[in-house]
């Protein structure tokens, strides 16, 4: 069996009404389109083969984040990306999930 994890990815802190666009787009080019562009070489290397593609998708693409306009929509397009390629693959063997790790929501103090 032939597998991927798409990991990769970047970070920024703009604030909503002030991300530039450009910035905006640099970073779905990473989350998005590289997930989309590595899941597509592999699937068609598999040439029927059995294979496997976990996403890393972060609780951060199903709740809202100040100041993470970028990354919370990529990462959210990233889950959906996710269900529709598990769906259009499954009949090629290939099994697609995604995993969403996220931080604790409370810290306590020493």
């Amino acid at each position: 069996m032939v597998g991927l994890v798409n990991c990769a990815g970047t970070v920024m802190n703009e604030a909503t009404a002030d991300i530039a666009l450009a910035d905006f787009t640099r970073l779905h080019a990473v989350h998005i389109h590289g997930t989309l562009l590595w899941s597509q070489a592999l699937v068609r290397s598999f040439d029927g083969r059995p294979g496997a593609v976990v996403n890393v998708g972060l609780i951060a693409g199903q709740f809202g984040h100040p100041r993470r306009i970028a990354y919370s929509s990529a990462k959210a397009a990233v889950h959906s990306m996710t269900k529709t390629m598990a769906v259009g693959w499954a009949a090629q063997r290939v099994r697609v999930n995604a995993v969403a790790p996220g931080e604790a929501l409370s810290q306590r103090s020493p």
